[in-house]
C-alpha cells in the first residue's frame, strides 16, 4: 500500500504526527504506591486541604534556553540588541528558590545558595516553617508538605520533623507526584512572569529580586483555584490506575 495512501487512512482516523508531551516515568511499582496513597487521601475535604502548607523547590536560568521571545520590531532592527534574544550555555547561570502556599496567601520565598544539602534544607524548614504555621494555621492543625527527593528525605531532615512532630504534622509523599503537587503550576506561572518583564534580568542578583518581586504577584484566586482542583487530580490519578495524566 502507498504511503499517501496509509498517511491518508491515519489522518481520517485524526493520527496525526505529534510532539510527544514530556512526562514523568512512572514504573509499574510506583504506579501501584500512588495508587494506594490517592485512596488513602481521596475521602479528604477541601477544608481539610486548606489546612495544607504546600512547598517545593525551582530552579531558574538567567536566560530562557528553550521556547521562542515575541519582540516587536521593524526589519531593520532584527540585529539591534534590544531585539535579539540571548544565548549562552546552561542560560547564564541559574538560581534556586524555595517557596511554599497556603490557601490563604504566596510566600515565603527564598533564593537557596549552592547545593541544597539535607543541612540547609533543614535550616529552611527551621526558620520558615513555625511562623508559617502560626500565621496561616493558627488553631495547630497545620500539615506541611514536601518532594521525596533524597535531599529533602535525609536523615537530618527527617530528624527535624520527628523532633517537631507535636507542633508539625508531615504530609507523607507518594513517588512521582506533580499530578498533586499544586506548586508545579505556579513555578510556571513565575517562568512567564519573569521572561515578559522588560528589561529582562540582566544578572543573577536581579533575577533574584524578579523572582520575588512576581511570586508576591501571583493572584490569590489562583492559589485558590489550585486547592480547589485537588479533588479533580485525585480522580485523575486513580482513573488512570496510578499512571500519568493531564494535570
Amino acid at each position: 500500500m502507498p504511503t499517501s495512501t496509509v498517511r491518508r487512512y491515519l489522518h481520517k482516523e485524526n493520527i496525526y504526527g505529534r510532539t510527544a508531551i514530556p512526562k514523568s516515568l512512572v514504573t509499574v511499582d510506583n504506579a501501584k504506591r500512588r495508587v494506594e496513597w490517592f485512596h488513602n487521601h481521596k475521602t479528604w475535604s477541601i477544608d481539610k486541604w486548606k489546612t495544607v502548607i504546600w512547598s517545593d523547590e525551582s530552579s531558574f536560568t538567567l536566560f530562557p534556553t528553550t521556547g521562542r521571545v515575541h519582540v516587536w520590531r521593524i526589519p531593520a532592527q532584527a540585529y539591534d540588541p534590544d531585539c535579539l534574544r540571548p544565548t549562552v550555555k546552561h542560560g547564564g547561570g541559574s538560581v534556586m528558590v524555595w517557596a511554599a502556599v497556603s490557601w490563604f496567601s504566596a510566600g515565603p520565598i527564598v533564593t537557596l545558595k549552592g547545593r541544597i544539602t539535607g543541612e540547609k534544607y533543614r535550616e529552611v524548614l527551621a526558620d520558615q516553617v513555625h511562623p508559617m504555621m502560626k500565621i496561616w494555621i493558627p488553631a495547630g492543625d497545620g500539615i506541611f508538605q514536601n518532594d521525596n527527593a533524597p535531599n529533602l528525605a535525609a536523615r537530618v531532615v527527617q530528624s527535624w520533623f520527628d523532633e517537631h512532630e507535636d507542633e508539625v504534622e508531615h504530609l507523607p509523599w507518594p513517588p512521582q507526584p506533580p499530578d498533586l503537587d499544586i506548586i508545579e503550576p505556579l513555578w510556571s506561572i513565575l517562568e512567564l512572569s519573569i521572561r515578559n518583564r522588560y528589561p529582562p534580568p540582566a544578572s543573577l542578583t536581579e533575577l533574584s529580586r524578579y523572582l520575588h518581586e512576581e511570586w508576591y504577584n501571583i493572584p490569590l484566586n489562583t492559589i485558590k483555584n489550585l486547592y480547589d482542583s485537588i479533588p479533580r487530580r485525585i480522580q485523575a490519578v486513580l482513573h488512570a490506575k496510578g499512571g500519568p495524566t493531564p494535570y
